[in-house]
């Protein structure tokens, strides 16, 4: 961003950039210290009862398997302050979860991660976009039109990845030929353990939930902006809400160059 946007407020970016960070860094320490606290407690009678709890945990068998996966915490989300350049009343600061998805084109097994963001895109933000079936991929497509203007080409709407929600999806060859727009659809854990290649000196998917992005952002989200760093600009049920999230984009990046980002917002 501080390359792309050079009349930016530098320092302003910068400081909702560590900002953001210190949040994660915060709940990451709070952790450390409780699991240190956890392991290492010098109280004798608490450390038995820690053992003999966790020893008496794994003889039930759902329990043990719960030990064995881990926790499986929501995704971070970061607290809104004035200057994070995010919009919190469209579920914005979430981190985006990653699953596995089929590539149509490529007829493999890939994380969604490397659909969104491969090289050679150039768009600051990328668009992604959540559909429950194929047949609503030419309408959706048709929505997004007119994202780059309305963005100042920082969201491209050819650069957009289509993701659907049905193991069963298929899409026509003649639509794929046509357009650049990336279409995928979501893939099973046994797929990717099927995968010669993602699979390699990986542990099972154990637990895995492909419905994931579904879960965390809600199930009438359909477009989503996300940031370079893989946390959501704004996630928007309808193309107008779309439209109007793009047009607040370049007020809210720049929201912290000398005034609240709610006077720039107001004016907009």
């Amino acid at each position: 961003m501080l390359h792309r946007e050079p009349n930016f407020n530098h320092e302003a970016i910068l400081r909702a950039w560590y900002t953001e960070r210190k949040q994660q860094f915060d709940a990451s320490l709070a952790v450390t210290v409780r699991n240190g606290e956890f392991v290492t407690n010098g109280n004798p009678i608490k450390a038995f009862v820690r053992d003999w709890t966790l020893w008496g945990m794994q003889l039930v068998p759902s329990w043990r398997k719960q030990l064995e996966k881990g926790p499986r915490d929501k995704m971070t989300r970061y607290k809104h302050e004035d200057g994070l350049p995010f919009l919190l009343e469209f579920n914005g600061g979430l981190q985006l979860p990653q699953v596995f998805a089929w590539d149509f084109v490529e007829s493999r097994v890939v994380f969604t991660d490397d659909l969104l963001f491969p090289l050679g895109k150039k768009g600051l933000f990328q668009l992604l976009i959540l559909l429950n079936r194929p047949e609503e991929v030419s309408e959706a497509l048709e929505a997004c039109k007119g994202a780059a203007s309305l963005s100042d080409n920082r969201v491209l709407e050819d650069e957009a990845t289509v993701l659907i929600q049905d193991f069963g999806a298929w899409m026509d060859n003649a639509l794929l030929s046509t357009t650049t727009v990336k279409i995928a659809r979501i893939a099973t854990g046994e797929e990717f353990a099927a995968d010669p290649v993602l699979y390699r000196n990986r542990p099972p998917p154990d637990g895995y939930d492909a419905f994931r992005l579904r879960r965390e952002l809600g199930t009438d989200v359909k477009f989503v902006v996300v940031r370079p760093d893989r946390f959501v600009y704004a996630a928007c049920r309808t193309s107008d809400e779309l439209r109007r999230c793009l047009q607040r984009l370049e007020c809210v990046l720049q929201s912290s160059t000398g005034e609240s980002s709610i006077a720039r917002q107001s004016k907009l």
